[in-house]
């Protein structure tokens, strides 16, 4: 069987956990593999938050049918996060705005 694959941009903010549960509760309904992505600027910065966002994935507690994955790069949100989802086939990203300060630079 297929499963879908929905792609959550995940910055440790409380608008990214908004997103994760939206996809979590969307997930349940459907076979899905949510991939919780993080966007770090240097290398550096991305070892730290790759421990942080395999600890998250492990401390969270999918629904049945639901697979989790983690990934960490170093790039930049509005150019990297659709080409990931292309790269991984994603039908769906699912992630929250930090309002129109944000929207602004897309």
């Amino acid at each position: 069987m297929n499963k879908n694959l929905y792609i959550v941009p995940y910055d440790f903010t409380p608008v990214s956990e908004k997103a994760l549960e939206y996809a979590l509760f969307l997930g349940k309904h459907v076979s899905t593999e949510i991939l919780l992505l993080h966007l770090a600027p240097d290398k550096a910065k991305g070892m730290v938050m790759k421990k942080k966002l395999e600890e998250l994935k492990d401390s969270l507690n999918s629904p049945y049918g639901v697979e989790i994955t983690a990934l960490t790069r170093v790039g930049n949100i509005f150019t990297d996060i659709g080409k990931i989802a292309k790269e991984k086939h994603a039908q769906l990203i699912i992630m929250g705005t930090h309002g129109k300060r944000g929207l602004q630079s897309i």
